[in-house]
């Protein structure tokens, strides 16, 4: 059976497939929106004749109650979830490519071939993680492109600790660490030309009720989740909606004042500055101590011959962690 696409009323209980699979374009997809086949929807149980009504799992995303609860203006006005994805950055991008308003949110419960920076794999089970895209299209020259993941990492790290209580850290450019363990990635990925942004995708994946069992053996020492750490379920839910909230008010702020007052609390929340590193490439590698940040969101870091090397992009191994 084909893909159907599912526009429920928030005042709807239940659901009529026959009734509401009417939409055939995903890319046409509003803010209650569901996308699947009837088999893949595990957000409805099938009670006929009668309809479909909701289950509600502690742990379901459920996007019509992500939608009811958020008070947004511009980040989820438009939200498309889908039970099963390639990647929410492809997704986000080809809404984008077809003009979708800034703010268009895209969440899967499970990616195919989920990625993160350098074309690494994010390994994406479904039934614990959040798989987010948005697209951006700010008005900023794009060699200021670095600028936006650091915002967004602001705003992970205070959705993670307002959700949860627990500080996290950033680790430059764009990891979230609790301790000395990865709970959160950013991606961004940028469609530009010479001196402006057409677009920019911006893509978080957090592990938060992710099961350490569920991810390959090789990262299993490095990587936690919220579960993990908290020792109790977290709400998904209440977790998308606080962190849209959050990244729009970060958003505007950088948006309306520029970068300075978001890089400030950036160096707040960072375990970078100060450490020992090593960061490294594919082809190069300098060791010293991160002693800054740049206004543009470079990592400045002095070398033991007391060089200064700002450094664009990389990878950063912390030494003295």
């Amino acid at each position: 059976m084909g893909k159907i696409i599912l526009k429920i009323p928030r005042h709807e209980k239940t659901v009529s497939v026959e009734e509401k699979a009417s939409q055939p374009d995903i890319a046409q997809c509003g803010m209650e929106t569901y996308e699947g086949t009837p088999q893949d929807c595990r957000l409805i149980d099938s009670t006929p004749p009668s309809g479909y009504p909701f289950a509600h799992s502690a742990d379901q995303i459920v996007p019509e109650e992500i939608t009811a609860g958020l008070n947004t203006g511009i980040i989820g006005g438009k939200l498309v979830y889908l039970r099963e994805v390639t990647s929410t950055q492809d997704m986000a991008e080809k809404l984008a490519r077809e003009g979708a308003i800034e703010g268009t949110t895209v969440i899967a419960e499970k990616q195919l071939a989920g990625r993160g920076r350098r074309g690494r794999n994010w390994i994406s089970p479904s039934g614990g993680g959040i798989y987010i895209s948005l697209v951006l299209r700010p008005d900023i020259n794009p060699i200021n492109i670095a600028q936006v993941p650091m915002a967004a990492g602001v705003a992970l790290t205070k959705t993670i600790e307002q959700v949860t209580g627990i500080q996290s850290k950033i680790k430059w450019p764009n990891d979230i660490m609790i301790g000395t363990r990865k709970v959160a990635g950013i991606l961004t990925e940028m469609n530009c030309e010479a001196d402006r942004v057409n677009y920019i995708i911006l893509g978080i994946g957090i592990n938060v009720n992710t099961g350490m069992q569920n991810l390959p053996e090789l990262i299993r020492n490095t990587a936690t989740s919220l579960r993990e750490q908290s020792g109790s379920e977290v709400s998904r839910m209440e977790f998308i909606r606080c962190l849209l909230s959050q990244f729009e008010d970060i958003y505007k702020e950088f948006i309306v004042n520029g970068f300075s007052p978001i890089l400030t609390q950036w160096k707040q929340l960072n375990n970078t500055i100060g450490s020992k590193v090593r960061v490294f490439d594919d082809t190069w590698e300098i060791s010293g101590t991160a002693v800054d940040i740049d206004e543009d969101g470079s990592l400045l870091v002095e070398t033991d011959s007391g060089v200064i090397k700002k450094i664009i992009s990389g990878d950063v191994s912390l030494r003295n962690r």
